[in-house]
Formats: structure tokens, sequence, C-alpha cells
């Protein structure tokens, strides 16, 4: 009787410990899960932050270069005026002063890409959990944005080659002798302007590329950020 009542007890502490090792490891699983929601929802909210980033940067992108391919067009409609004038020797040289001035003048913009760079050089990329959206903003600022660079690096060249050197020539003579000369000499040599001519389609049509591209990205960052 008294070894039944015995191995009863030892059941019943077994049976406690049992007990309490289960409330144990239940709270131990408890705690690692509320520790790892707040990790993944710390991690969600980094990410949303740095999609929200991106989509300021790509708006601003969108509209600039927009806008810049319209001051381009404007630069460009200059040049084949002058292009034409040019040819007719009974065109004044103030007109053609007044056209070269501004055919000369293309101001040029760069992307912005501070939000792109801060998860580069942080190493964050990574934290961009949807991987065909990270690959594509990383082909659009590694590969895309670069037409825009070599396009304003190629204009910047010609005009320091070609189109400045005409506009500071003569800078001792008086104005009327200078135009005189300036304009002989555009008048001998078209072709300068016919190659800034076509520098300007080109720089047109790659910044209205450049936000297109920045538009198609922005959709997917925003179709990302709604799905948050």
């Amino acid at each position: 009787m008294k070894n039944s009542n015995r191995m009863a007890r030892t059941k019943l502490r077994w049976s406690e410990y049992l007990i309490e090792l289960l409330v144990v490891i239940i709270g131990i699983s408890i705690a690692f899960s509320i520790e790892n929601y707040a990790a993944n929802r710390k991690e969600k909210g980094e990410e949303l932050q740095h999609l929200k980033g991106l989509m300021d940067d790509l708006e601003k992108d969108a509209k600039s270069f927009e806008e810049f391919a319209g001051y381009v067009g404007n630069t460009l409609n200059y040049v084949r005026r002058l292009n034409e004038l040019i040819r007719d020797k009974d065109v004044g040289n103030d007109s053609l002063n007044f056209l070269l001035l501004r055919a000369g003048w293309v101001s040029s913009t760069e992307p912005r890409s501070i939000g792109y760079n801060s998860l580069k050089t942080s190493g964050d990329l990574d934290k961009l959990s949807n991987f065909e959206l990270r690959k594509s903003i990383v082909y659009h600022y590694e590969h895309k944005m670069d037409d825009i660079h070599f396009l304003n690096e190629l204009h910047a060249a010609y005009l320091e080659k070609y189109v400045t050197p005409i506009q500071l020539k003569y800078s001792d003579y008086t104005f009327a002798e200078k135009l005189d000369r300036r304009f002989f000499d555009l008048r001998e040599n078209r072709n300068t302007f016919a190659g800034l001519e076509g520098q300007l389609v080109n720089m047109k049509e790659g910044y209205m590329k450049a936000s297109n591209y920045s538009r198609e990205i922005l959709e997917l960052v925003k179709t990302e950020v709604s799905n948050f």
C-alpha cells in the first residue's frame, strides 16, 4: 500500500514537472513569436520608408526630366532657326546674335538618387523584399540613368569646344565688328550648328525617355507600397 502511494506521488511530481516544462516552453515560444513579430514589423516599417523615399525621388525625376525636355526643345527651335537664317546674307547680325546666345544655352539636370544612394551605401538594398522590384530599381539607376549622364557630358563638351569659343571670339573688337567677324565665321562653318541641332534632338529624346523610365518604376513602387 505504501509503495503504491509512493509511486502515485512520484507520478504526480513528474506530471507537475512536465506541466511546468511545457509552460516554460510555451512562454519562450510566445516570447520569440512576439520578438519576431516586432522585428518583422520594424523591418517592414523601414522598407516602407525606403520605398516612400524612392517614390519621392522618382516623382521629382519624372517631372524634372519632362520639364528639361521642354527647355531643350525651345533651344532646339532657336538652333533650327539659326541654321535657316545663317544661310541668308540679308539677315542682320543682331537677329543672328539673339539666336546664337539662346542656341548656346541649355541647362541640364541629373537624376535625384538620394533614396537609392542611401540604400546602396548603407547596404540596405536587401531590405526591399520584392526581388523583381529591387532588380528593376537597381537597373534603373545603374544603367538607364547613365544615358542622362552621357548626354549631359556630351552636350557640355560640344558647347565648350564649338559654341562657347564662337560666343567669346573677338572680345577685343567693337560690338559691331565682333558680330561681323563672328557671323562671317559661322557662315563659313555652317556644320557647327547642324551638329548642335543633332545633339539637342538626342538630348530632348533622352530626357523624355528618362521621364518615362522614371514613371514606369514609380508605378511599380506605388504598387508595392499599396500592398503594405
